[in-house]
């Protein structure tokens, strides 16, 4: 399994989508890939929907508990 470290990928046009309905259109995604596989450089093309957050502050993160 190789990995591939700092690549772009761009992803062509999507739409936005919120609570089920069409907001808005994308002409295209670019997104920057720190580290992936090749398998998964192709899944993240090929995939019809991904699933975008928005990264909380680091003060969250540090916080955060985890059970495990």
């Amino acid at each position: 399994m190789t990995m591939i470290k700092d690549v772009t990928v761009e992803l062509g046009p999507r739409e936005v989508v919120l609570y089920g309905k069409v907001i808005a259109t994308v002409d295209n995604i670019t997104v920057e890939v720190e580290e992936a596989t090749e398998e998964e450089l192709a899944a993240l093309k090929a995939a019809p929907v991904i699933l975008l957050v928005k990264p909380l502050p680091e003060k969250i993160y540090k916080e955060a508990k985890h059970e495990n």
